[in-house]
């Protein structure tokens, strides 16, 4: 008995890496395509909550239901089911590992400040009901804007359906089979009169934290893992 619940310690232990709980998954997907059906993401897309309920902050309104990362050769694919009010966005961050981009999204065009606990912040997506904007990070901490990424929406039952791809190329990554990455999703507000970062729905991290809660950017902790 003593030896069982050392080998259950053992493995839990190795899960929690710095307080980052890691979902695993390998890579690379064979094929999407990008309708906005997400019918080949299978267990690629992750539930955050039920269709029937919500752990939002901000309730019904604004509340993440499932969202995805993928790699199919040479692209990543984002998918997100969701419910926006007002300027608040579905949100996607990616850290690629090898590629150097920023510590915080403080530079962002848009009134945005979000960290990773662990890595950097290299690519930073934001949907709404019928578009995106999606950018690049570079190492001193700039946002470039990306042109080149294509997306289709749908809805059902008043949910928002999201499919995106974006070249790898972007990030210099050539070779889709040696990539790493982890992401982390939300339901995105702005920030206050001090700069810190509201967020009302978070994906791994569980339920939103007030700005009080926050020493100016969102610091996300838990990722979705894919090597």
């Amino acid at each position: 008995m003593k030896r069982a619940v050392f080998i259950f310690l053992a493995v839990l232990s190795a899960l929690l890496v710095s307080g980052c709980l890691l979902l695993e998954q390998p890579l690379a997907l064979k094929q999407i395509t990008v309708d906005g059906t997400l019918t080949e993401w299978g267990d690629y897309l992750k539930e955050d909550h039920s269709f029937d309920a919500t752990d939002s902050a901000w309730e019904v309104q604004n509340e993440l239901y499932k969202a995805g990362v993928a790699v199919v050769k040479d692209a990543l694919y984002i998918a997100g089911i969701y419910t926006k009010s007002g300027n608040n966005n579905f949100l996607v961050l990616v850290d690629f590992g090898n590629y150097q981009g920023a510590t915080d999204t403080s530079q962002l065009p848009w009134s945005r400040n979000y960290k990773f606990k662990n890595g950097q912040i290299d690519f930073h997506w934001e949907s709404w009901e019928d578009g995106f904007k999606c950018w690049k990070f570079l190492p001193t901490g700039e946002a470039t804007e990306l042109t080149n990424a294509e997306a289709t929406f749908t809805t059902w039952e008043g949910k928002i359906i999201v499919e995106a791809k974006i070249p790898l190329s972007n990030f210099g990554i050539t070779d889709a089979t040696k990539a790493y990455l982890k992401a982390a999703f939300g339901i995105t507000g702005g920030r206050d009169e001090n700069g810190k970062q509201w967020i009302g729905d978070v994906y791994p991290n569980g339920q939103a934290v007030a700005p009080s809660d926050n020493t100016g950017a969102y610091e996300f902790d838990k990722f979705v893992e894919l090597k």
